[in-house]
Order: C-alpha cells, then sequence, then structure tokens
C-alpha cells in the first residue's frame, strides 16, 4: 500500500508540473516596428499560444515586456569624436576629442552610481581642432566608471564611454 501511494504522489507531482506554462521564449531573432496608432513586435521562432480569426490572422504568443534601459543619448555624434585608451586604465587616462565646431567641453569621470570621481576637466575648442586630454586616474578605486564629455553652453551629452580602473 506504501508503495503504492509513493508512486501516485510522484505521479501526481509530474501531472501537476506538466500543466505549468512559463512565459518565456528563446527566439534566433525580432523586431519592433511602430507607425500611426499601430505597433508591431514579433519574436522569430516563438510558437503561437492563441489564434485570432477575421479577414486577417492573428497568431498571439508571450514575449517578454520591453526591458527598461537607462540609456546614453549621443545627439551630436557625428560632430564630435570621443575616445578614451588605455582601457582598462590604471594610472593615466588619455582623452582624444575631435570637434567640428567651437565649443567648450567638460570631460567628467562618474561612477556607477552616477556620482563625480574626479573633479570635472573644462576644454575648449576652436572649430576643427583635436587635443588629447590626459587624466590622472591613480585616485580611482579599481572598478567601473563612465567619461562623459557635456558640451558647457547646451548642456547636452555629447558622448559617454565605460572604462575600467584596474590594480596595475
Amino acid at each position: 500500500m506504501k508503495k503504492a501511494l509513493i508512486i501516485f504522489l510522484l505521479f501526481l507531482q509530474t501531472v501537476v508540473y506538466a500543466q505549468s506554462l512559463e512565459r518565456q521564449v528563446v527566439a534566433s531573432g525580432g523586431n519592433y516596428s511602430q507607425s500611426t496608432g499601430v505597433s508591431l513586435s514579433y519574436t522569430v521562432g516563438e510558437l503561437a499560444v492563441t489564434t485570432l480569426s477575421a479577414s486577417t490572422i492573428l497568431t498571439q504568443g508571450f514575449q517578454q515586456p520591453d526591458a527598461l534601459s537607462v540609456g546614453i543619448i549621443n545627439p551630436e555624434s557625428g560632430k564630435v569624436s570621443f575616445l578614451a585608451y588605455p582601457n582598462p586604465v590604471s594610472k593615466e587616462l588619455q582623452v582624444e576629442i575631435s570637434t567640428s565646431k567651437q565649443r567648450e567641453i567638460y570631460i567628467s569621470i562618474i561612477d556607477m552610481l552616477g556620482r563625480p570621481a574626479l573633479p570635472h576637466i573644462e576644454e575648449r575648442f576652436s572649430s576643427t581642432e583635436s587635443k588629447i586630454v590626459r587624466i590622472n586616474t591613480e585616485a580611482l578605486v579599481p572598478g567601473m566608471y563612465f567619461v562623459q564629455m557635456l558640451d558647457k553652453t547646451s548642456g547636452k551629452n555629447l558622448e559617454t564611454l565605460r572604462i575600467v580602473k584596474s590594480h596595475y
């Protein structure tokens, strides 16, 4: 009797798990498009869960909602070239900036929480000029940082790069 009860409980457990439906998909691709009043999001290889039909057929699956991402706005990337090297950095970071118009630029090193890690540096550029700015990074604790370049007059973020401060 005990043996039959144990087998029944094991069988019941597999049946219960067989009825669960996980809301996930492993897909090879997909896209999102938007037009006036209509948006379309699809995943290649997703199985259909529901099919609706009228004059057109719509199959509905389940996609995960859009991931919340913290984006870096880069409105003037064509007018400013920005390189930071070496990466990872140990003692001195070199920031190479080329611009196509006259401007004043703030260079800031910020940590992963958005706090300034070093005092900002201000550079003035005449039109079509390139400069290499050297930043002493010995005071930084090893970890990840962002090098942010802001236009002083507009306050716009021109470029942001991620750097790694190493032990060496």
